[in-house]
């Protein structure tokens, strides 16, 4: 079965602390040091090289969700029995990690830069972040019908010039479907985020060379116009099937599963 979950990063943030200001690293290890624990030493590395705390805290929303998956990963317990709800919290997802005496999640990618949890390739996930939300997909290993999946979440007004963009990097029946659409502004991401979650699932990047993706959300599908080899999982009809759960307002979500 695959799921998603959502996870608002404003639920790490208290109060009195002012959106996107400059913090050392130290301070920002400090004030969340409960959930030090489950983060590796290269992921914490990573996180702190940013600059905003609302960044950071994408990047370690990201890394607690992938240690619950590879924690909850084994005969006893799995993530979507336990988290049954679609909207994560903080302190749920603490307790998760907690309970399953979880230890860091170990990353590993792919040539095109697909991420992996080492020594557990057979589980299929996908992340994604977009302003104050982090999106994860995750298959199940007993269902042989999901060999990988993607999932990407825009919020709707996190990009500007929208037109122009559609114009250089949408294809004509892709326009049409914006201009046909009540909500050209929704439109637009239902394409955007289809083609994203395509190619994460394919597992290679949206540009990558000889390989190009255009999506038909009337007919739920991705079409992909040729395929490369090198630890890629693309279809051999080159057509992906996507859905557009549930998301929060103001965003678009898409999940590609193969």
């Amino acid at each position: 079965m695959l799921r998603y979950y959502y996870f608002d990063i404003n639920n790490f943030i208290s109060a009195a602390q002012v959106e996107e200001r400059q913090v050392s690293g130290d301070d920002f290890t400090a004030r969340y040091s409960k959930y030090m624990p489950y983060i590796s030493k290269e992921r914490l590395e990573k996180l702190l090289r940013f600059k905003f705390e609302k960044d950071r805290l994408r990047s370690m929303a990201g890394s607690l969700m992938m240690t619950a998956i590879y924690a909850l990963s084994g005969d006893r317990m799995s993530l979507p029995d336990i988290m049954d709800e679609h909207m994560l919290c903080a302190d749920h997802l603490l307790s998760v990690l907690r309970d399953s005496k979880a230890a860091p999640a170990q990353v590993e990618f792919g040539p095109y830069g697909k991420p992996y949890l080492v020594g557990r390739r057979d589980i299929p996930f996908s992340l994604s972040h977009s302003g104050d939300y982090v999106a994860l997909a995750i298959g199940s290993t007993k269902d042989k019908h999901t060999g990988s999946i993607g999932i990407d979440i825009q919020e709707t007004c996190s990009v500007r010039n929208s037109d122009s963009i559609a114009r250089r990097f949408y294809t004509e029946s892709e326009l049409d479907y914006i201009s046909g659409s009540n909500n050209k502004e929704t439109a637009f991401y239902k394409i955007w985020t289809a083609k994203e979650a395509a190619s994460k699932a394919v597992g290679s990047g949206l540009f990558t060379e000889n390989l190009t993706y255009e999506a038909d959300p009337n007919a739920a599908i991705v079409k992909v116009s040729d395929k490369i080899t090198k630890e890629t999982q693309l279809p051999d009809n080159g057509i992906i099937p996507i859905s557009y759960p549930p998301a929060p307002d103001g965003y678009v979500c898409c999940i590609a599963a193969i």
